[in-house]
């Protein structure tokens, strides 16, 4: 289907995204955006207190549009009394040796559940930036110990208003995935997580939507192409 005679709203999409086209933060965002071909649509690059992030699917999307990357691998894991850790090595077509760098991520992070595939993000986002020299930029992912490290208020009213539109259920489910907390409770490193988990429940939403509009016209099909009901039936 062709989107060609759609005029899109840029300002009113930044604005679902939690960002304000009006700010200098948005406008650098964007100037980043155009430096190195990412998409904060796509979840290539957040705003988090003001400053712009860029995120793993950012930084392998230079990768790939560079037409020189050569895969990624986790060459090692462990951990330590208070951190998981990872090493990963990035591989270009046109160098001989990989980059390869170490992540990590606490034992008492936020989203400690998923500590060694926190550290496993950490260490790719660090392989990923510096085999493609993607420069000036701080990761989302490499932002665990800031000491300021709570979620964007921006992205957390977008999130809390996407809820409200989807309803009770919506707004349950999110607290129960976060332990209780709302949008404007998450760390930072829980950011992505966040947006990822409402996403779901749209698609979810979406879906149960077209499975109900199907239902209905099955039963308006027997209403109507049925046998005739013989005479005298009520």
């Amino acid at each position: 289907m062709s989107l060609a005679h759609i005029n899109v709203d840029q300002d009113a999409v930044l604005k679902t995204l939690g960002l304000n086209p009006r700010d200098p933060n948005t406008q650098a965002l964007l100037l980043i955006c155009q430096r190195y071909g990412l998409d904060p649509l796509l979840k290539h690059i957040v705003l988090i207190q003001g400053r712009p992030y860029v995120t793993r699917d950012g930084y392998l999307h230079v990768a790939h549009q560079s037409g020189k990357f050569d895969g990624i691998e986790i060459v090692e894991e462990g951990e330590t009394p208070t951190h998981w850790w990872a090493k990963a090595s990035v591989w270009r077509k046109d160098m001989q040796r990989p980059f390869t760098y170490r992540g990590r991520y606490p034992k008492k992070g936020g989203n400690s559940a998923y500590g060694p595939e926190m550290a496993v993000k950490c260490a790719e986002v660090m392989a990923l930036r510096r085999a493609f020299n993607v420069t000036g930029i701080a990761a989302a992912d490499e932002r665990w110990d800031d000491p300021d490290g709570r979620i964007s208020p921006q992205v957390a009213s977008a999130l809390a208003e996407r809820l409200n539109t989807l309803g009770k259920e919506a707004r349950q489910a999110f607290l129960a995935r976060f332990g209780g907390r709302r949008p404007s409770d998450l760390t930072a490193e829980e950011e992505g997580d966040a947006i990822e988990f409402v996403d779901q429940l749209e698609a979810e939403a979406s879906e149960s939507a077209e499975s109900e509009a199907a239902d209905d016209e099955v039963v308006e099909g027997e209403v109507v192409d049925g046998p005739p009901a013989e005479e005298g039936m009520v």
